[in-house]
């Protein structure tokens, strides 16, 4: 299971995640005056060109075509990793709460810092736009690969709250970003949907109201879902694991039966995820209601 959370800011919508600098540890010594020489660690494993992979570190060439975790792509093969530092986007583009693919829709990439700073001014280092099928395929360079402490992706579609996804950060130290990206599901969430999620709030808890509405005031909204289908999973529970940081284990009820951890287990079982409700609405067969709200419903810490 996957759990999908988006942080809401003020006039943007967040998804979750964490982007830290990571720079070169040069640990060794030298006594002689001269410049020190950052070498990046790009990831790579043994996969050869053309084998199933599922990350970046499967591939002894350090990238993967997945354009999917959520539901797994099965798909996946090495390939040859763009030039270093040059970043191979494969991504896909869903509706928040139907899962759908979506054509058509604006991606800007900008840097993890401008836009937390400035979510509605920020430099747009490049202008994506999903395929006919919603999917994303393409190399980022040039002042995209240069940003700081890493990159986002702005979605922009009619009908719809901005929704801003961080893509990955420059993990290989030096300022360098793997050949590909960390989080290749971006979603982009309905207007109607986030206003239906504030009038279900406010009614579950009047006190909310100085808060409210969702988006405009921040807050969080989040869904889990099947990691090998993508459907919405119903009565799974968030459990933290630690006081002092946001780790958390996503468990299910005690019938249900575990899923297949990786793709290939899944193609060899007999495991049948429970019949979850498919393209749910907050008004649809979840039965969510001011009594029975979603888990995103209740204020809650999230990055």
């Amino acid at each position: 299971m996957k759990k999908e959370m988006m942080r809401l800011s003020a006039g943007m919508v967040f998804i979750c995640a964490v982007l830290m600098m990571t720079g070169c540890d040069d640990s060794s010594s030298n006594d002689e005056d001269t410049d020190d020489v950052c070498v990046p660690e790009i990831p790579a494993g043994a996969g050869a060109i053309g084998e199933s992979c599922m990350q970046l570190e499967d591939c002894a060439s350090g990238f993967c075509s997945v354009n999917a975790h959520t539901p797994t792509d099965p798909t996946g093969t090495c390939q040859a990793a763009p030039p270093l530092g040059d970043v191979h986007v494969l991504a896909n583009v869903r509706d928040f709460m139907t899962d759908e693919l979506m054509p058509g829709v604006q991606i800007k990439i900008g840097g993890a810092l401008d836009i937390s700073q400035n979510p509605t001014g920020y430099p747009v280092t490049d202008t994506l736009v999903s395929d006919a099928n919603g999917y994303i395929d393409t190399v980022l360079t040039g002042a995209s690969v240069e940003l700081a402490l890493g990159i986002m992706a702005v979605a922009e579609a009619d009908g719809y709250y901005p929704t801003v996804t961080g893509l990955v950060k420059p993990e290989a130290g030096c300022g360098v970003y793997p050949a590909g990206i960390r989080n290749p599901d971006l979603k982009v969430m309905k207007e109607s949907d986030l206003s239906a999620l504030s009038d279900m709030l406010l009614a579950f808890d009047p006190t909310l109201e100085t808060k409210l509405p969702l988006g405009d005031k921040g807050g969080v909204v989040g869904l889990i879902r099947h990691v090998v289908t993508g459907e919405m999973v119903a009565g799974a529970q968030i459990r933290s694991t630690s006081v002092t940081s946001n780790a958390s284990t996503i468990s299910t009820k005690p019938a249900t039966p575990s899923p297949p951890t990786s793709v290939a287990a899944a193609a060899s079982s007999s495991y049948s995820p429970p019949a979850w409700p498919k393209n749910s609405t907050p008004t649809s067969t979840t039965n969510w209601s001011p009594e029975n709200p979603p888990p995103s419903a209740k204020p809650s810490a999230c990055c």
